[in-house]
C-alpha cells in the first residue's frame, strides 16, 4: 500500500527539495561539454518556453502582427518587447525591469525562485523560448542567436535574433520579381 506524504513533507519537498535538487543538476549541466550541456539547456528552454506561451497569452490562432502587438504592449516583468522583421530575420528584444539600483533583473523562473545565480546558458535558453513564441504562431525558425543580456554582454536588454526556416515550396518574392523581368525582357525581344 502506499503512503502519501503529510501536506508538511509536501510543501517541503516543494520548497526546499525540488528546487534543491534542480540547482544541482543544473550545476552538473553546466560541467557538461557544450554540445551537451547545449542539447539539455534546449530542452529545458522548450519545456519552460510551453510555459511561458501560456503565462504570455500567446495563442496559435494569432497572427504576427497581432503577437508582435501583444508582447510590445505586456507590463514588467511580462514585457514589454521590442519586435521588428527584415524578411526572414526577426530580431527580439526583451526590455528587462531594472532594481532600485539601476541593474536589470533576470527574470528567468530558475533565478527568481533564487535556485541559482544568472549564468550566460540561461540567457541561451531565453533565446530559444523567444524562437518557440514565433513556432507556436506558425512560423516556424530555423535558428536562433543570443546577441547580448546583462548577463553575457552587459546590455541593458535580453536582445535575440531568429531566423526563419525558408518556406517549402514557394518562390522568394525577390525570385519571382526577377523572372517576371525575364519573361518581360525575352517577349520584348520576339
Amino acid at each position: 500500500m502506499a503512503h502519501e506524504f503529510t501536506p508538511e513533507i509536501k510543501e517541503l519537498i516543494y520548497k526546499e527539495w525540488v528546487p534543491r535538487i534542480l540547482a544541482g543538476v543544473l550545476q552538473g549541466v553546466r560541467e557538461l561539454p557544450a554540445e551537451h550541456r547545449d542539447y539539455v539547456m534546449m530542452k529545458m528552454s522548450k519545456t519552460c518556453a510551453d510555459m511561458a506561451v501560456w503565462a504570455l497569452g500567446i495563442r496559435p490562432d494569432m497572427t504576427y502582427e497581432e503577437m508582435k502587438k501583444h508582447l510590445t504592449d505586456l507590463e514588467p516583468p511580462m514585457g514589454p518587447r521590442t519586435i521588428t522583421r527584415v524578411g526572414n530575420i526577426i530580431h527580439s528584444t526583451y526590455h528587462c525591469s531594472i532594481d532600485d539600483d539601476g541593474k536589470p533583473i533576470c527574470e528567468c523562473p530558475v533565478v527568481k525562485m533564487g535556485i541559482m545565480e544568472p549564468f550566460p546558458e540561461l540567457c541561451s535558453c531565453g533565446a530559444n523560448m523567444a524562437a518557440y513564441y514565433f513556432e507556436t504562431i506558425g512560423m516556424p525558425t530555423a535558428r536562433t542567436e543570443l546577441m547580448g543580456s546583462p548577463n553575457t554582454t552587459g546590455e541593458p536588454a535580453c536582445q535575440y535574433v531568429i531566423h526563419l526556416r525558408n518556406p517549402q515550396h514557394t518562390t522568394p518574392e525577390h525570385e519571382m520579381k526577377a523572372k517576371a523581368k525575364a519573361v518581360k525582357k525575352k517577349a520584348k525581344r520576339k
